[in-house]
Formats: C-alpha cells, sequence, structure tokens
C-alpha cells in the first residue's frame, strides 16, 4: 500500500507531462521537382534543354502558375523562357512532367534556375541545375 501511494504521483506525473513531438517541416503545396539539364547538338546549333516536374503535395487541387526558367551564365542571370502549363490545375497528389529547348550560344553547360511566379518575385521557390 505504501509503494503504490508513493508510485502513483510519479506515474500521474510522467503521464500528464506533454509528449515529445517532432518538429515537422513545412512542405510548400507545389514544388519543383527532378530538374535536369542538357546540351544537345541539333542541325549544328547547340541547344539547352531543361525538364523537371511540378508536385501538388496538397489535399486539394492546385493552380500551377507560370515555370520561369532562368540561365545563368557569367554570373548573370536572365529569363530564358516562361513555360505555361497546358493544363491549369494539378490535382491532389499528382505531378507533371516539363520541359523546354533553348538555343544556347556559349560553350559549356550552363546553370539552369527554374521558378515559379514573375522574373524577380521574392515569394517563388528556385531549383537550381548545372
Amino acid at each position: 500500500m505504501l509503494v503504490t501511494c508513493l508510485c502513483a504521483p510519479v506515474f500521474l506525473l510522467f503521464a500528464s507531462l506533454p509528449q515529445y513531438q517532432p518538429a515537422v517541416a513545412s512542405v510548400p503545396a507545389l514544388s519543383i521537382s527532378d530538374v535536369t539539364t542538357s546540351l544537345n547538338d541539333a542541325n549544328g546549333m547547340k541547344i539547352l534543354s531543361v525538364y523537371g516536374s511540378v508536385d501538388n503535395h496538397s489535399d486539394t487541387p492546385k493552380t500551377v502558375p507560370s515555370i520561369l526558367v532562368d540561365v545563368i551564365a557569367n554570373g548573370h542571370r536572365r529569363t530564358a523562357t516562361r513555360i505555361e502549363q497546358g493544363q491549369a490545375v494539378l490535382a491532389p497528389g499528382e505531378s507533371r512532367p516539363f520541359s523546354t529547348r533553348l538555343l544556347h550560344t556559349g560553350g559549356k553547360l550552363p546553370g539552369v534556375a527554374v521558378s515559379f511566379g514573375q522574373p524577380g518575385d521574392s515569394g517563388s521557390l528556385t531549383v537550381l541545375s548545372g
């Protein structure tokens, strides 16, 4: 009886402590993933090919904004193209590929930044490749 009276308060104290829950990083509803680039030759011209996918991580359909592809050469970033998705809405859990081909005048494979939104938009997600 004495042991029960001494253990019960300790048990109740530990039972009432909040449980440790690790912090869960918030994942944006839409993300750009699997960005790859390659330098190809087409009829004697250098072509920069950019491939990737847009993923919807949310439980609701999301409108896909335009995708900006910036080429980074000699430390300068310039918007090379804007990709408009044919289907503007991405279903929950859906992933949709995108690609573009750009004329390339330089020698080596340049860096590429792929993002959502307008050029210079601080809220856009950027994925670098190259």
